[in-house]
């Protein structure tokens, strides 16, 4: 991961456990062993995009009207993050998941993200869990940025597809083994 010139958005980050699996199997298998924190980001037509935050991992507080259970207007992606040999990281194209997502996400109905704060993100995320990424040769942190639309609550309730008013999307972060 490299530092840029340019300034960088605003993310606010919660403190969390900074614990660390120190065994963990051979095999890590796909999607056992989360890290401490999530990257969680709230969309409303109003405001756009706000509240970027790096918050401890837990569940999601959804409303059973959510657009997402009814329509399943939802995107996702994947990315990795790797340990070089000489212990520091890289991200595997995060810009091309960067514009696989937004290109999802209109394609859905629901808000582009700006990708520079994407990208600034999943890099700070990787910055904060850092001794999550494997060892093993191939092995991976495996990052899984998601956009789940929200809208039900506040709005007229429907199962119909429409324009999604309301967002909410949420990186996070697991180890993978070789395999994946």
């Amino acid at each position: 991961m490299t530092q840029s010139n340019i300034a960088a958005p605003a993310i606010r980050i919660e403190s969390a456990s900074n614990v660390v699996p120190q065994s963990l199997p051979k095999d890590l298998g796909f999607g056992r062993y989360f890290t401490n924190r999530m990257f969680t980001q709230r969309y409303s037509a109003d405001l756009g995009w706000h509240d970027a935050a790096i918050i401890p991992y837990g569940p999601l507080r959804l409303d059973p009207a959510a657009q997402v259970f009814h329509s399943g207007q939802m995107v996702f992606e994947g990315t990795k993050a790797y340990r070089r040999p000489d212990g520091n990281l890289n991200l595997f194209r995060v810009e091309r998941n960067a514009e696989r997502f937004n290109r999802s996400a209109v394609r859905m109905g629901m808000p582009a993200v700006d990708e520079s704060l994407h990208l600034h993100a999943i890099a700070e995320l990787v910055r904060l869990e850092h001794r999550w990424v494997p060892d093993q040769a191939g092995a991976s942190l495996y990052i899984r940025p998601v956009m789940v639309s929200m809208g039900g609550s506040t709005e007229r309730r429907t199962n119909g597809l429409k324009r999604v008013r309301r967002s909410r999307r949420f990186p996070a972060t697991c180890r993978s083994s070789a395999s994946r």
